[in-house]
């Protein structure tokens, strides 16, 4: 339930077309930037500032490209996905599926110690995921082609507890700083001060970019767009659209749900759903 590509996530959220294309451009020159093999991307933002359906867009984006290596995407009102207990495992499954070359560290790793799952997160990212990934990365030739290398983690602060939080950021910032694991690593999430802390730490200044969706994004003019587009398929398809006015909605009204809406994905997209 935790893939980008899940069965509970049959209507999750994703960007409208057109829509948040800074935002999706400033990610790609992240994960394209030539002047470094792997870093941290923490995107963040208030609550319903549309982190997950830019996450979720990444992910299917960067999947059809193959570059997605694998995505976590917490829920807090889901058991299993409001947890760290499953991320580790998880993560390596699709890491297995998306650079195969992998695939037999892994599974070494498990047979030599079937326990792994019940260690430390710390223990299982390193047995699981950099192991394996640098043992892979060690045979491969010059010439092979690139490996999928982005893993999304969407809605951390969703995960219990802020000890936990905090000691995921650190433990796969670790891991991308001493042991050099070839990874992109996208974390979205609200500023939770845990969270924010953690990411602001000294020693990791130079290995995080940062993103806040904010005004400098003009979500103003992305909202109206999406709220004219929606208006226009509620038009074309509603069972009673014969009734509808040519003229409705107006754009006084367009207007005031996008001042009202004040920035916030989330208003819009309730009010469509209404």
């Amino acid at each position: 339930g935790a893939f980008h590509d899940s069965g509970r996530k049959y209507d999750g959220p994703k960007c409208q077309a057109r829509t948040r294309n800074a935002i999706l451009a400033m990610i790609n020159t992240w994960l394209s930037g030539e002047q470094r093999d792997c870093g941290m991307l923490w995107l963040y933002g208030p609550g319903g500032a549309g982190k997950s359906a830019i996450a979720q867009t990444i992910s299917q984006l960067c999947y059809e490209r193959g570059v997605l290596a694998a995505s976590f995407f917490f829920a807090k009102g889901i058991p299993g996905l409001n947890t760290e207990k499953h991320l580790m495992a998880t993560i390596a499954h699709q890491i297995s599926l998306s650079v195969p070359e992998t695939r037999r560290f892994i599974a070494q790793a498990v047979e030599s110690d079937p326990a792994v799952f019940q260690g430390t997160l710390e223990t299982q990212l390193n047995t699981l995921i950099v192991n394996p990934l640098l043992l892979a990365f060690a045979e491969r030739r010059p010439s092979a082609r690139r490996p999928a290398r982005l893993v999304v983690i969407d809605g951390l602060d969703e995960c219990q507890g802020a000890n936990v939080q905090r000691y995921i950021v650190r433990i796969l910032s670790t891991a991308l700083i001493h042991r050099r694991v070839p990874l992109f690593i996208l974390v979205s999430s609200r500023p939770e001060p845990p969270i924010r802390d953690s990411f602001n730490s000294y020693d990791l200044r130079e290995l995080i970019t940062t993103l806040v969706l904010d005004d400098a994004y003009l979500p103003d003019a992305e909202i109206k767009r999406f709220l004219w587009t929606k208006f226009d398929a509620i038009k074309a398809a509603h069972p009673l659209r014969t009734y509808i006015p040519p003229a409705w909605p107006s754009p006084q009204m367009v207007h005031a749900l996008v001042q009202r809406a004040a920035g916030q994905f989330i208003y819009a997209s309730t009010v469509v759903r209404y």
